[in-house]
């Protein structure tokens, strides 16, 4: 078996154990009061029984030897370009999340949105500056919104709407 396999093998584990765990401990939320009607636990639930799902699917796959399909084996060089490319850009998220962290009740969620989705796609290889900024503004804007709509105040920051 290969090492990715075995490593998968461990992480569909951990994630099964952790969409149990979401299931039963959404199990403890309240119940409704009137019959009929869907509970704080329906959610939760819902996401825990997903995580079961996905987990039990990744275990199976991790399973198969000479995964099916036409990629090729990367060579040494190639992985190691590979797993220096991964960590800029798991390097670039991280920093890009504590400045959104930082900058999120000053400039409020949907500016602070705007320039993170815009930042990180431009940084991450997104080059076509139409799509991406359409999507770093209507995105933002429409969860804001959204929000508002259900009762849930996001913060406005320096822009009140």
């Amino acid at each position: 078996m290969e090492k990715n396999s075995v490593f998968d093998r461990y992480v569909s584990g951990f994630t099964f154990l952790l969409g149990l765990l979401v299931i039963i401990y959404s199990m403890v939320l309240p119940k409704p009061i009137f019959a009929g009607q869907m509970g704080p636990g329906i959610f939760p639930t819902g996401i825990g029984v997903l995580i079961v799902i996905v987990s039990a699917v990744l275990f199976r796959e991790s399973g198969k030897e000479g995964r099916t399909g036409t990629i090729a084996q990367p060579t040494s060089d190639q992985q190691v370009t590979t797993e220096k490319l991964f960590n800029r850009h798991l390097l670039i998220v991280i920093v890009a999340l504590i400045i959104y962290i930082l900058l999120f009740q000053i400039l409020g969620f949907v500016i602070s949105s705007m320039a993170m989705i815009l930042a990180l796609g431009w940084l991450l290889g997104a080059r076509k500056w139409i799509p991406l900024t359409l999507i770093s503004v209507l995105f933002p804007t429409a969860l804001f919104l959204l929000f508002g709509m259900l009762g849930v105040e996001l913060p406005a920051g320096i822009i009140h709407f």
